[in-house]
Parts: structure tokens; sequence; C-alpha cells
């Protein structure tokens, strides 16, 4: 089987799980599976070209965090319990970002900063996005 097709019928089975909701219906434990199946697969499949971007889901934000508390020079004791005081708050609260910070800082101003700062970091390669409008038919 070539590529592009075993890559369409990835997308279709993943499709159709998702859309008919297969796993809800599969109760816990070990299958075993032994079937020779005869498929009709049709569509096409779009590739699109590789782009740079910045991985911001790739940054470890423990870590990012914890070296941003070092050098701010805040004790480790005052930094782990606004930390967790912060972490508490943020989960319990109604409250968006900007009404949580009022009067301490502009919101808006500290995102421009943070994006500046995104906007420095080394871009990397990321694939280009791949569409498939493909069908999976079994062929009896």
């Amino acid at each position: 089987m070539d590529k592009i097709t075993l890559f369409g019928l990835d997308k279709a089975i993943g499709k159709l799980i998702k859309t008919e909701a297969v796993r809800d219906s599969i109760e816990a434990g070990k299958y075993t599976i032994d079937e020779t199946l005869t498929l009709h697969v049709q569509g096409t499949i779009t590739v699109g070209e590789d782009f740079k971007w910045v991985p911001t889901v790739s940054i470890p934000y423990k870590e990012t965090f914890a070296l941003f508390l070092r050098y701010s020079g805040i004790t480790r004791e005052v930094a782990l319990n606004a930390m967790v005081k912060a972490m508490q708050e943020a989960l319990t609260t109604d409250k968006e970002a900007e009404e949580l910070i009022a009067g301490m800082a502009n919101l808006k101003a500290a995102e421009e900063l943070v994006q500046a700062g995104l906007a420095a970091l080394p871009k990397q390669s990321k694939k280009g996005q791949v569409t498939a409008k493909v069908t999976v038919e079994e062929v009896r």
C-alpha cells in the first residue's frame, strides 16, 4: 500500500471513530483481531508547505517559571506561597485575567511585552497542514 493511501486511510478511520463514538461503545479489556478486509479508499489529500513558527507549546512552563522566579530575585518561601495562592485563586475564580490584575498592571501592555519576547525566540520548522477528504468502504 502506498504512503498516500495509507495516510488517507488513517485520516478517514480516525474521523470515523470520532464521529461514531466507537471508543465509547467498547468495554475495557483486551481484544484479539484477526480479519482480512478489502477496502475501497477514494478521495484527495492536500499537503501544505512546511513553515516556521515560534514553538510556544514546547516551552517547558514549570522550568520557565522557576527560572523567572530565580531571575526576579524572589525568595523561595515567598515564591512558593505566592504561586500556590495564585493557582488556588485561578482555579476557583470566574474572573478574567484582566479583572484579576486591574489596578496593578495593564494586561494589554503585559501581553504585548510577552508577544515581543516570544517573537525573539528561535523559530522552528513545522510540517505543513494535511487535509484529507477520503471515504473508506468495505468491499464485500
